[in-house]
């Protein structure tokens, strides 16, 4: 049911709000590292990375930078 309704899976749904809420921090808290904000949202660091670039097509240094 929840897929039908979403039209995504539990996980992608919880990954995508992680990276999301990830993102917001790292944008607002330029003093964050990103180990730091992958951690507040209960990713390991280098899974947090890969999962950020796989989703919004740049690591989370690069977007920091834009």
């Amino acid at each position: 049911m929840f897929r039908q309704a979403l039209n995504q899976t539990p996980l992608q749904f919880l990954q995508g709000s992680r990276l999301r809420t990830a993102d917001l921090l790292l944008g607002e808290h330029p003093d964050m590292t990103i180990s730091q904000a992958a951690a507040s949202v209960g990713l390991a660091p280098v899974y947090f990375s890969r999962l950020y670039h796989r989703t919004f097509g740049c690591t989370p240094s690069y977007s920091r930078t834009k």
